[in-house]
């Protein structure tokens, strides 16, 4: 299992490398919740490729808690 501070510094990434597995978790759902915001209202305006592409981010930080929630049990 790759660690969200085992993934590539490139833009868009947070320097994971001191934090918590549950700071990693309140970032990510932070993102998650601005994600599916932004997907609501691309919905409600019609704008069909918006939806698209933020329904993508939604699930990719989805699947991202996911992950860490499964490795946070682990550990515990």
């Amino acid at each position: 299992m790759i660690l969200l501070s085992q993934q590539g510094n490139g833009p868009g990434s947070f320097p994971f490398h001191s934090m918590t597995i549950q700071d990693q978790i309140d970032i990510i759902k932070f993102k998650l919740d601005e994600a599916e915001t932004l997907y609501q209202h691309a919905m409600a305006r019609g704008d069909w490729e918006a939806c698209t592409e933020y329904k993508g981010q939604v699930a990719k930080h989805r699947n991202q808690v996911g992950k860490l929630i499964r490795q946070k049990l682990k550990i515990a």
